[in-house]
């Protein structure tokens, strides 16, 4: 993907809502905590990057909602 159409992409993704799991990029997913605050913005971001065999950037806090939203988008 080159450089312009990066920035398409990733100006056109949706705002950060907790728990919802948004499509990036074909491989990559995004999930937002529901940790707002000073620090955070609207959230930590938390990455899965991959299909079948998943890898996580970035957990996040040990939030039950956001662990469960994890594993089920995994």
């Amino acid at each position: 993907m080159d450089y312009y159409r990066a920035i398409q992409v990733m100006t056109s993704i949706k705002p950060m809502k907790a728990e919802e799991v948004v499509q990036i990029f074909p491989l990559v997913r995004r999930i937002t905590a529901g940790n707002a605050s000073v620090f955070a913005g609207p959230g930590t971001n938390t990455y899965l990057v991959g299909m079948d065999e998943v890898t996580v950037v970035d957990p996040g806090p040990a939030l039950d909602s956001h662990i469960e939203a994890i594993l089920g988008a995994s």
